[in-house]
């Protein structure tokens, strides 16, 4: 607590504390400092169209760039402007999905998809060269989806040929 003197000479009086000073808001997004990839980050945080929460408190994504369904920055296709997606590709095959930079405010334009029907081991082989240079990051959880997508797909032609 801060004493002001008053000009009387004998009495002081507690100061008050000063009003805080409302922050400094820009008019338009746009004028912020903020990075963008910040601001996608604070949009897709609380809420976002691939949210899902599982039955012990923990918080997924369904996006179809995230390779490791866990909601979080990194994994995120949406917040990032380099994102690799992998799925099992309609007529057999594995389709690789990878998000460009330059055309991140484009959506339609933005992702190149391509299918292959190579052997598993050379699946693997050609997306860990694609994931080194593209997002080093991901390259572990690339490879064990593409990994879970083989195995499934081959269980599953195992047991059609069974029956």
């Amino acid at each position: 607590m801060h004493l002001r003197v008053s000009p009387r000479p004998l009495l002081a009086v507690a100061a008050r504390p000063l009003p805080a000073r409302p922050h400094a808001t820009p008019a338009h997004p746009s004028c912020s400092s903020t990075p963008q990839s910040t601001k996608t980050t604070n949009k897709q945080q609380g809420n976002n169209a691939f949210l899902r929460s599982s039955v012990n408190g923990t918080v997924l994504s369904a996006d179809p760039l995230n390779l490791t369904a866990r909601h979080s920055y990194s994994a995120s296709g949406i917040a990032n402007d380099r994102a690799v997606g992998i799925a099992a590709a309609p007529g057999g095959g594995v389709a690789v999905t990878t998000k460009r930079p330059r055309s991140a405010s484009k959506p339609v334009s933005a992702l190149s998809t391509a299918a292959s029907k190579k052997s598993a081991r050379r699946q693997l082989r050609g997306l860990a060269k694609l994931a080194s240079g593209y997002r080093p990051d991901l390259k572990k959880a690339a490879l064990a989806k593409l990994s879970a997508v083989a195995k499934a797909q081959r269980v599953a032609a195992a047991a059609a040929k069974a029956t």
